[in-house]
């Protein structure tokens, strides 16, 4: 199971938390779908932003770039099934700088 997104950037984090000493690493990845929202107070396509491993932020090739996102199913609270983001495969690289550049 899967879709086609916009995978805009990533950021991760190395740090040992102060209260319990534990060393925390992982990141965060922002993407868009295009899927547009349909709800009467959302218009457009929403960033998305998903914790993830250091390990699959590092694998993202080009960013921003296209990737086909999978998901897998999980146990969530109460072991009601949930989708969870696995993994992004590449199909793409994206140039944004031409969408930013305006001429008066």
């Amino acid at each position: 199971m899967g879709d086609r997104v916009l995978v805009l950037g990533f950021k991760t984090y190395d740090f040992k938390d102060e209260k319990s000493g534990k060393q925390l690493s992982g990141g965060k990845i922002s993407y868009i779908t295009f899927l547009r929202q349909n709800q009467p107070n959302c218009i457009g396509n929403l960033p998305i932003q998903i914790k993830a491993s250091k390990e699959m932020c590092d694998n993202l090739k080009a960013l921003p770039g296209i990737y086909d996102i999978q998901y897998s199913m999980v146990p969530g609270k109460n072991n009601v099934p949930q989708l969870e983001v696995s993994n992004f495969n590449y199909v793409g690289e994206v140039e944004l700088d031409d969408l930013f550049k305006y001429e008066s």
